[in-house]
């Protein structure tokens, strides 16, 4: 099935292609550029320290102004057609500034030559940063730190980069830290420096978008679409994530990211939607085309933004709704809509959103289908979670329906702790319905072709395999650099038949079969495969 979508849309590529069509790659990556200028996302501005100019008397510090971050690892990983940096972008725009690497970009763990070198690093740039107007401080997470295939051991930057940022800022307090990933970090550092503008990976105009929103040639105007907790353990899942070798157990419910820190009134360090501005908006003239509905019907609502500052700038607008049950746990709030808006300076423009209400409601347990209760409904507009200046109401009449109800039964989910969320079994089987499969456990005997190394690490044989393993691994990352994570977790969660198809030879199907029958104790019938005889 997927190959035939594939086929078809090469087709249909081919059948409309334009005559004597060639793509514009300059004009590809001016697209490029602009993606990245809008995803970024300001998130601390103070004193108004950036935006920057050329004429200041600056330091940039950190290897990725230099050797930027673009991109993620796997399946993600493309070879673009131009890379521009950032250092060579803010030249290019006039910034005569002083450079030091300040960090090594490799992520093993460090000896002590490297140690002595970092320290040497850091004194560097302490130097260069001394006595400038503006520093300029690349931070971020290098490759292998994080990609798909594995999961983030924890929320950290690299050390050496936490100690860079801290020691800069204790002999320049005009630090502007660009941070470089793909996902929430620990900031330890955040009431040290002045601003932190959020790149994310960026893509190949991610170079040219940094240099252009660090100087002002362009408004920063990107929210953020996730909660930065403070902390790891403040994450809903930290207890029960990632589970056993069977399960992994969602003890959190519907309370993930914004639904969750606000009903435990949790503090974090950037709520969902948050980000800044060169500029300011005010929100005003809330208004709903009626004050009552019918579940299904459509809600017009019209509200205006205002740009109040002198650069024109683009802001996005949250619509959330808000209701409040005595018999399903709900958010305090839920995300039912965003819309950007482009403005002028001065300029104010009325924005009308037409929000369904058939959505407004929960997947009902008892009924099977998506159910929303007769009451108010709360409709409020912002610029965050966290910011939502503008509120009007509703009324809903609905269907009246079973409706699950688990008070008695799982009341944690009804008024969640304010600290670490922890959930008794009793009131996760209530909500699940029933009893918790064996989340952990031992594999045993008999294996067979659809187990996986991790399943067998307890083994002699499966211990010895798994040397193998980490030995293909090592050969496979020195061709893809800072891939070990990645590769060695693909390794051992793959099922023995999927290692086959992907060893490239280098495993046959005999010999996994000798493998299995080693594994089962049938070890004459296993070596004779392996070794290849019959």
């Amino acid at each position: 099935t997927a190959v035939c979508r594939v086929v078809e849309l090469i087709l249909k590529g081919v059948s409309n292609r334009k005559e004597s069509f060639r793509y514009d790659p300059a004009a590809h990556h001016k697209l490029a550029v602009q993606a990245a200028r809008q995803a970024a996302v300001l998130l601390k501005n103070e004193g108004s320290l950036l935006p920057g100019n050329p004429k200041q008397k600056a330091a940039v510090i950190g290897a990725f102004a230099k050797t930027p971050r673009i991109q993620g690892a796997g399946s993600s990983k493309i070879h673009p057609i131009a890379v521009e940096t950032p250092w060579d972008c803010m030249t290019e725009y006039g910034v005569d500034a002083v450079y030091a690497p300040g960090y090594p970009l490799k992520t093993s763990a460090p000896d002590k030559r490297e140690l002595a070198a970092q320290e040497k690093r850091i004194a560097e740039a302490c130097k260069a940063a001394e006595g400038k107007d503006i520093v300029y401080i690349f931070a971020g997470l290098p490759e292998g730190y994080e990609s798909e295939g594995f999961d983030r051991g924890s929320l950290s930057l690299p050390q050496e980069q936490n100690r860079l940022i801290e020691a800069v800022c204790a002999c320049n307090p005009n630090v502007a830290v660009i941070l470089i990933g793909g996902a929430p970090v620990e900031l330890p550092w955040i009431g040290k420096v002045r601003t932190v503008l959020l790149a994310y990976l960026g893509g190949e105009g991610m170079g040219r978008a940094i240099a252009e929103l660090l100087l002002g040639l362009a408004t920063p105007c990107g929210k953020l679409a996730e909660t930065w907790p403070l902390q790891l353990k403040d994450t809903p899942g930290y207890h029960y994530f990632p589970g056993g070798r069977l399960t992994a157990e969602y003890r959190e419910s519907i309370y993930i990211g914004y639904r969750y820190y606000e009903k435990a009134q949790k503090p974090v360090l950037f709520p969902f939607g948050h980000g800044l501005s060169y500029t300011e908006f005010s929100y005003s003239g809330l208004t709903t085309d009626r004050d009552s509905y019918a579940f299904g019907e459509t809600v017009r609502l019209t509200f205006s933004i205002t740009n109040c500052g002198n650069l024109p700038a683009r802001e996005t607008a949250l619509i959330f709704t808000a209701h409040e049950s005595d018999t399903v746990f709900l958010p305090k709030k839920e995300l039912r809509e965003f819309v950007k808006v482009t403005l002028g300076p001065g300029e104010t423009k009325q924005v009308s959103v037409l929000l369904d209400t058939a959505a407004f409601g929960y997947y009902n347990t008892a009924i099977g289908g998506w159910h929303a209760e007769s009451g108010r409904y709360r409709i409020l507009v912002g610029r965050s979670s966290e910011d939502c200046p503008l509120e009007a109401d509703i009324r809903l009449s609905s269907p009246e329906q079973p409706q699950p109800e688990l008070k008695q039964k799982a009341p944690v989910y009804y008024r969640l702790p304010k600290g670490d969320l922890e959930i008794d079994l009793r009131e996760f089987e209530a909500l699940y319905g029933k009893k918790l499969p064996a989340h952990d456990g031992r594999a045993s005997r008999p294996y067979d072709w659809y187990n996986t190394l991790e399943d067998v690490r307890h083994t002699l044989v499966g211990k010895i395999v798994l040397m193998y393993a980490d030995r293909m691994n090592r050969e496979v990352t020195r061709v893809e650099k800072d891939q070990s994570g990645m590769m060695s977790a693909a390794f051992k969660e793959m099922t023995f038949i999927a290692l086959v198809a992907s060893a490239d030879g280098a495993v046959t199907e005999r010999m996994m079969e000798g493998i299995v029958d080693l594994l089962n104790g049938h070890y004459l019938k296993g070596l004779r495969k392996i070794i290849g005889k019959s």
